[in-house]
C-alpha cells in the first residue's frame, strides 16, 4: 500500500493527536520519523514528524486535519 505525507509536525504529541484523530475517523494513520525522533532528540528537533496515510485516504485526512486546525 502507498502511503503519502499529509501533515507534517514540529513534535510528537502533536503528530499523535493528529493521526488519533484520523483513525478516530476511520483513516489508517502513522507518524513517520518517532523512532529517529526518540534515539536522538533535540540533535533532531529540526526535523518534522511526519503524518502519513494511504494514498487513497489522502484527500479526506487533508481535509479532516484542516478542520482540526481551524
Amino acid at each position: 500500500m502507498d502511503y503519502i505525507i499529509v501533515e507534517s509536525y514540529p513534535d510528537l504529541p502533536s503528530a499523535h493527536i493528529a493521526c488519533g484523530m484520523l483513525q478516530a475517523n476511520g483513516i489508517e494513520a502513522r507518524v513517520e520519523s518517532e523512532n529517529m525522533s526518540t534515539l536522538y532528540g533535540a540533535a533532531l528537533s529540526w526535523a518534522p514528524i511526519k503524518v502519513l496515510v494511504p494514498k487513497a485516504d489522502a484527500e479526506r485526512a487533508m481535509e479532516l486535519l484542516k478542520e482540526y486546525q481551524d
